[in-house]
């Protein structure tokens, strides 16, 4: 298993994973490219971060209030209209996101 990142560093992750899903769209919104869908995880990966990284990187995600269909491994809110609402697994084809999509939640856990 790797070794715990800083805050420091998951900051910086966080801060690159958004960067990233934004230069995707910013691809898309001049022609470049198509619609780009990725994944947290995914952009992560492509970033150059181990899946243990990543793991810890998404939970501080999912801490900061991004939780809903994130990841496989972070537990969300589910079942509208149930009290107390169930906390469960998506499946990770559930948890891809237009670049743009993911770019706007990530604004909100800088």
């Amino acid at each position: 298993m790797s070794d715990e990142l800083t805050k420091d560093q998951i900051d910086d992750a966080i801060r690159q994973l958004h960067s990233h899903a934004g230069m995707l769209h910013e691809g898309y919104t001049q022609g470049v490219r198509e619609y780009a869908m990725l994944s947290a995880r995914e952009g992560l990966i492509t970033l150059g971060f181990t899946n243990d990284d990543a793991d810890q990187v998404l939970e501080e995600i999912a801490r900061r209030g991004f939780d809903y269909c994130l990841d496989s491994h972070i537990a969300c809110k589910s079942g509208v209209g149930i009290d107390p609402p169930r906390r469960e697994y998506p499946s990770q084809s559930v948890c891809t996101w237009g670049a743009d999509q993911l770019e706007s939640r990530l604004a909100s856990c800088l």
